[in-house]
């Protein structure tokens, strides 16, 4: 009986220590929601992953989705998330957001979109964003514009596109 006894008691401090350090590890990583159950598909009928996934990943408690497609190609949907940071200024980053097969989000780090400007005075003006066969497409005023750009070529609405090579965002040649 006593030995019994002794077992028990070692298996619940056991269960007592992991549950503990499972707690400690979800508090220090900030990441106190569960994994969020797959409840869309995109136009190729696959599952994918809900806006709040695709957010979870930015530091910005505010990121918000502003487009979805297969940017990867690999059949899954992914993303490009609105991200603010403000320190001195206040900028907007756009952030590819990789879904990997619906099980896990992936952001490709340090992304540049050329021509898209995110902070300074001269910040450009999105209107929309697109992802179709891999392709994104930014619509804006102020794309290609920098200090020496005149308010009449700012205001020029032009679509700039990307693809995604070796992790990579790489601006298309406009035709």
């Amino acid at each position: 009986m006593k030995n019994s006894m002794k077992i028990l008691i070692t298996i619940l401090v056991f269960i007592i220590l992991v549950g503990s350090f499972y707690i400690y590890k979800i508090k220090k990583d900030g990441n106190t929601e569960p994994f969020i159950p797959i409840v869309s598909k995109n136009p190729q009928g696959n599952k994918s992953l809900t806006d709040e996934q695709f957010t979870n990943i930015s530091e910005d408690p505010e990121a918000k989705v502003l487009a979805r497609g297969d940017i990867n190609k690999d059949g899954f949907e992914d993303a490009i998330v609105a991200e603010t940071f403000c320190g001195a200024s206040c900028s907007v980053n756009m952030a590819v957001v990789l879904n990997q097969e619906n099980k896990k989000t992936m952001i490709i780090e340090n992304n540049r979109f050329e021509g898209y400007t995110a902070g300074t005075a001269l910040k450009s003006d999105v209107q929309e964003v697109t992802i179709e066969n891999g392709t994104i497409s930014i619509t804006g005023r102020g794309l290609d514009c920098d200090y020496t750009c005149s308010e009449e070529i700012w205001n020029v609405i032009k679509t700039l596109k990307y693809e995604l090579i070796d992790n990579n965002i790489v601006r298309l040649p406009i035709n």
